[in-house]
């Protein structure tokens, strides 16, 4: 039921903020593309490094392209300037390589292959081991990473307790071959 009481003071003021408020706070559209990467730039955002499409002020969500000198292509892939995942292929169309990031930047996961497709090795963060690679007959190779166990160690009658870094090796026949363990502080670069 329509009301024929007349707008009074409060609710004039009201209707006008309401009004402001919703031509002046609109939302920028996020535009999804598909281009060469060289039509990108980056820019500082609080702090972070954001990909931006040509001269436009709305980071870039979308694909962008390159093909290397050796003949092998890369698609990168961004959401809200953020790079998320690349993926490079040999000329025959192979994967080559495929790398995952969060938004932080940050890589998750990180696959190579062999020009005939095989997997070669893969690099994984946050799990209980951090590397794999194997042979181009599919075998694993060698296993790797931070063990979830601790090894406690003395120094000046104190007891700590640190990660163990693994290294398991087998052999291009399927069998297994030795593993070793150090302590962090026993690897040097």
């Amino acid at each position: 039921m329509k009301s024929n009481k007349p707008i009074t003071g409060l609710n004039s003021l009201l209707l006008l903020i309401a009004f402001a408020m919703s031509c002046s706070h609109h939302k920028e559209t996020v535009i999804e593309r598909n281009c060469p990467c060289d039509s990108l730039y980056d820019r500082q955002e609080r702090g972070k490094y954001l990909r931006f499409y040509q001269q436009e002020n709305i980071p870039f969500t979308g694909y962008c392209n390159l093909t290397r000198d050796n003949g092998n292509t890369i698609r990168y892939q961004y959401l809200l300037g953020h790079l998320i995942e690349q993926i490079e292929k040999y000329p025959g169309g192979f994967i080559c390589e495929i790398s995952l990031y969060d938004t932080s930047g940050s890589g998750s996961k990180r696959e190579n292959y062999y020009p005939n497709g095989q997997l070669s090795g893969r690099m994984l963060y946050g799990s209980d081991h951090g590397y794999e690679s194997f042979y181009s007959n599919g075998r694993i190779q060698r296993k790797g990473g931070f063990s979830l166990l601790k090894s406690p160690f003395t120094r000046n009658d104190s007891t700590f307790y640190q990660d163990i870094l693994f290294d398991s090796i087998w052999k291009s026949n399927g069998a297994f071959d030795s593993v070793y363990r150090y302590s962090p502080a026993s690897v040097t670069y």
